[in-house]
């Protein structure tokens, strides 16, 4: 293996403690993120409120489309009723008179 040279050896010191010195900022700036969320977390704010998430945009259905199905569930079923009572399929359709 080729000896360096001090020259060489000090350009891969210095290289060696820039590296060091990228390392360390990224490691703080992690510990800070996590500092914050838990004192977050401490001050019982870790919620979706206290975090301010728009939780609907991540939802599957909804709340109002969720609702919407349940009425919609409840109308059918009580037509259905209708239906089963009168021995009519569709219950508008029965005339009132």
């Amino acid at each position: 293996m080729p000896k360096l040279s001090t020259h060489s050896r000090t350009v891969c010191s210095s290289e060696q403690e820039l590296l060091d010195a990228r390392v360390n900022v990224v490691t703080a700036k992690k510990n800070l993120i996590d500092a914050a969320y838990n004192l977050i977390a401490s001050m019982g704010l870790m919620t979706p409120a206290g975090l301010e998430l728009d939780l609907e945009k991540y939802r599957k259905n909804p709340i109002e489309k969720t609702a919407e199905t349940r009425e919609d569930a409840e109308e059918n079923k009580t037509a259905e009723q209708s239906a089963e009572k009168t021995g009519v399929e569709n219950p508008e359709q029965v005339d009132a008179g």
